[in-house]
């Protein structure tokens, strides 16, 4: 009914499903052809694959939001940097370095090792861990 009054339908989206499964995105032109009395007399369709289009706005909205988070650890990671740069004492910077890095860059566990060149062995400083290092 909304269609005879109308008379058309214009960029109508429809997903379709085919056979084996997969997701058909179209849209669709519809329009109603009428007789001499007015009366509707035929409807004739046509249907747009806009699947290719739909998938590489998608790739393309993913990997805009990929560069806005780099960018923003990117900027997090130099500010962090700039305020280590700062610290008065070595364990000041250890100390900072393990909160900073749990605290503004998000890594759930942070431990800071020391490698000493002469033993060969690795010291622990600092470190956020549920587990003992």
């Amino acid at each position: 009914a909304a269609l005879q009054e109308k008379g058309a339908v214009q960029e109508y989206p429809l997903q379709l499903r085919r056979k084996n499964g997969d997701i058909l995105e179209v849209e669709t032109a519809v329009t109603v052809q009428y007789d001499e009395n007015g009366m509707a007399q035929n409807y004739l369709g046509i249907v747009h694959d806009v699947t290719a289009q739909k998938q590489a706005i998608a790739a393309m909205q993913e990997r805009q939001e990929t560069a806005y988070t780099f960018q923003q650890k990117l900027q997090t990671l130099q500010r962090v940097t700039t305020l280590l740069d700062q610290t008065e004492s070595l364990d000041d910077l250890y100390r900072q370095a393990v909160e900073m890095g749990h605290a503004d860059l998000g890594f759930e566990r942070v431990g800071l090792l020391l490698y000493d060149d002469h033993t060969g062995f690795m010291q622990g400083t600092y470190g956020i861990n549920e587990r003992v290092l």
